[in-house]
């Protein structure tokens, strides 16, 4: 592998490793191959409380990654992934360094919440929606996150306009309100200061 291939450049945002089936068994692909090529070079910060991801910082740039199994439910945890996420993101799930304060506790609440109701989303054939979340979260700062919040209700609630079982309705109706509650609760916490 070349230098461009062990490490992070700056063009890369997410990295999703795929195993692939053959005749001979189970392999991974070129992705998996340079996610493992590349894990050496970067710093370990802190793992999730359920153990399967990781935080992790790029010291040439100090760009946090987090590297996720998002097919857990295979055998030996599913292919990686590494993705380039914020550090409001990062700080608010893996409570780095600073005093925990209340909008990053509320925060990593949120998106555990989230995360708990996409499984659910994928389970019941929802599968983009649920990509669509949890990417967006991991990709805001404080400061845009109501924003970013009435967007993804626009987006459950169009999904609730679709034809659904009464289980997959009950999914998004309850995440639609979760949502809101948080917009709700975020809009009377403003921060004085810039993102934790």
């Amino acid at each position: 592998m070349t230098f461009s291939q062990t490490t992070l450049t700056p063009q890369d945002v997410l990295l999703t490793g795929e195993w692939i089936a053959d005749g001979s068994g189970v392999r991974e692909d070129d992705v998996c191959s340079r996610i493992r090529a590349i894990l050496p070079s970067l710093r370990n910060l802190a793992i999730s409380s359920d153990g399967w991801s990781k935080l992790l910082r790029d010291p040439r740039d100090e760009r946090f990654w987090e590297l996720t199994y998002p097919q857990s439910e295979m055998q030996g945890g599913g292919a990686p992934q590494l993705e380039n996420v914020t550090g409001f993101y990062a700080k608010s799930k893996y409570d780095l360094g600073s005093p925990p304060n209340q909008q990053a506790e509320s925060f990593h609440a949120l998106c555990a919440s989230v995360e708990r109701t996409c499984s659910e989303l994928t389970q019941a054939g929802d599968a983009g929606l649920a990509r669509a979340l949890v990417d967006r979260l991991r990709h805001v700062e404080w400061e845009s996150l109501s924003e970013l919040l009435k967007e993804l209700i626009l987006l459950v609630e169009q999904s609730l306009l679709r034809e659904n079982t009464p289980h997959h309705r009950w999914i998004l109706t309850n995440l639609s309100l979760s949502l809101a509650r948080f917009i709700s609760s975020a809009s009377r916490e403003r921060p004085a200061s810039p993102s934790p």
